[in-house]
């Protein structure tokens, strides 16, 4: 967790509402990571500040999100936790994604700080 995260910005920011002024790519990454280390739960934004995020994502990582969601939902309904069979504490199976930092690579819990890098100008 003490390690920054590394992020190469390519196009999941593809669903800010359009303005007159547009804001430059590195302000709207900064603004999203912002958000994103303030989440309550990591998984798949199912926490109560995941939708703050929703803004700054395209439709097809939305809909991409959504599928691991339900192949989360359906690996909970095919392994539910066990109690023990001698009493001591339950068998708990983790489903797949519910400690995963999706736009990090952090592999448990958030970056604690994250740096934008701007892209060279290839035009």
């Amino acid at each position: 967790m003490g390690m920054p995260a590394t992020i190469l910005l390519t196009c999941f920011l593809g669903a800010t509402k359009p303005t007159h002024a547009f804001p430059s790519a590195e302000v709207v990454v900064s603004q999203f990571f912002r958000l994103y280390m303030k989440q309550d739960d990591f998984g798949l934004l199912q926490g109560k500040r995941g939708p703050a995020l929703v803004p700054f994502l395209s439709r097809g990582l939305l809909r991409k999100i959504a599928e691991l969601r339900a192949c989360q939902d359906d690996f909970i309904k095919h392994h539910p936790d066990e109690p023990s069979p001698n009493g001591g504490p339950p068998v708990i199976y983790k489903p797949p994604y519910v400690d995963c930092c999706l736009f990090s690579g952090v592999p448990d819990g958030p970056p604690n700080r994250f740096a934008v890098v701007s892209s060279p100008d290839y035009s």
